[in-house]
């Protein structure tokens, strides 16, 4: 058996384990440890029946459980979901990040090793582990330099079938030079063996969220109007996001501070005039991509922000001030 079906099937193992003896413990602990203490010192019997009471229906949900387990399998059904993967030829100075569509993620495993074949270059191994299967995986290579933006490129993998998650299968990402953003080669492979046709695919565009994580409706969604439900975001939450570490936190905020109508020129102005290189990145990539009516409305002082940096000595930098003036 390979090292990585070896490694998921003690994982699912490991997680019965804790969920099963989880209530086989807790039932004991509660009706001969808690309960007993209870009764000598504070002397309450109905407390301490009660706690007995708890105890016994935990160690009678293990009891349950087991059975269950053990001769109707059929009737529970596991809700874990293990997707299994390893990004391939990471040029050192990058790190890759992986994200999915899910609101509440789960537990993601990545770990960096280095090529056998090159010492120049880097693999990652990833793990992700959800109560869900995600629609897609969201893959970033980033530049390790927070001052430098150069190279990181951001990738969405749609996931095809449930076939992806099978113990046996890995999803194989392989990075492909290019003159300044990386392309990816993405294919799958069962038993060590490839699958199918390999696809290349290109970096997501800056207004492209990628694997977005829909928004949630509440019940205060449906009692008031959008108009009012909605309100703008503030200077300092869009300074946390752009400077954020996490790649995908840092396009989101880009794509939403472009849409912020005039809060954006307010938001911008202020970040361009910033010593802080993200959130200069940042407000010029929003500007950037907003609407062309938008870009057009532009005030003067804004527009000669820009302009100087298209002198910028960061290549990242001066080439986005450059789309800004030639789409002015």
């Amino acid at each position: 058996m390979p090292a990585g079906d070896i490694n998921v099937k003690l994982l699912t193992e490991a997680a019965d384990l804790i969920v099963k003896y989880g209530f086989l413990g807790v039932g004991l602990v509660l009706t001969f440890a808690i309960a007993p203490f209870v009764n000598k010192v504070w002397k309450s019997k109905n407390l301490t029946l009660t706690i007995a009471c708890f105890g016994v229906a935990f160690i009678a949900t293990w009891g349950v459980l087991d059975i269950v387990q053990r001769y109707f399998p059929n009737l529970i059904s596991s809700k874990r979901v293990l997707l299994y993967g390893v990004v391939l030829k990471i040029p050192n100075g990058y790190q890759v990040q992986i994200a999915s569509d899910l609101r509440i993620a789960g537990s993601a495993y990545l770990k960096r090793e280095n090529d056998v074949n090159n010492r120049e270059l880097s693999n990652f191994p990833f793990l992700l582990l959800t109560s869900q299967s995600p629609n897609c995986l969201a893959l970033g290579i980033i530049n390790n330099n927070p001052k430098d933006d150069s190279g990181t490129s951001a990738f969405k993998i749609a996931l095809i079938s449930e076939v992806d998650f099978k113990s046996d299968v890995a999803l194989v990402a392989q990075v492909q030079p290019n003159e300044k953003l990386f392309k990816l080669k993405v294919w799958r492979e069962v038993g060590g063996k490839t699958v199918g046709n390999a696809v290349l695919l290109e970096p997501l565009s800056d207004n492209d969220s990628g694997c977005a994580v829909g928004p949630s409706v509440g019940i205060l969604d449906w009692l008031m109007p959008s108009a009012f439900a909605q309100s703008g975001k503030s200077v300092q939450d869009f300074s946390v996001r752009l400077k954020s570490d996490d790649l995908f936190t840092r396009r989101d905020a880009r794509i939403e501070l472009s849409k912020q109508g005039q809060q954006s020129l307010e938001i911008a102005r202020q970040f361009l005039n910033s010593d802080n290189y993200r959130l200069q990145l940042g407000a010029l990539v929003a500007l950037s991509i907003m609407s062309e009516a938008d870009r057009k409305k532009l005030p003067p002082d804004v527009l000669a922000k820009v302009h100087e940096f298209t002198t910028n000595s960061d290549a990242t930098i001066r080439e986005t001030a450059s789309r800004i003036e030639a789409g002015h």
